[in-house]
């Protein structure tokens, strides 16, 4: 549960606005107006991040846990095509890689 606990306060850093990573470079919210196949799948995977951050808090207080929908085998190889030109591609790979572990320590059921 320990290991839990700290990569949930990563997860808790990362996805919490302003939500900065390690280089102290920041990761926002992309506008609703912005239909680009970039923003969509930032979103996307912006929420399922923090579908994993909730189910670890749940399970930190023995609560029920739900996983779904959470991290998908295919977000890394998404964040490398989509996000192949976008300047926060790096911040991304870590914020998708902080709840992979979160995932994992969650539920080794749900490991992608």
């Amino acid at each position: 549960m320990v290991a839990l606990k700290l990569v949930l306060a990563r997860l808790e850093q990362i996805t919490t606005p302003p939500t900065s990573c390690t280089n102290d470079t920041k990761i926002y919210w992309p506008d609703e107006s912005d239909l680009s196949p970039q923003a969509q799948f930032k979103r996307s995977l912006l929420t399922r991040c923090m579908t994993v951050r909730d189910a670890g808090k749940a399970k930190l207080q023995g609560q029920k846990v739900s996983l779904l929908p959470g991290i998908k085998e295919d977000d890394f190889t998404q964040i490398e095509q989509i996000l192949a030109e976008d300047h926060e591609q790096r911040e991304f790979y870590e914020l998708l890689h902080v709840a992979s572990t979160a995932q994992l320590l969650i539920d080794p059921e749900f490991a992608i």
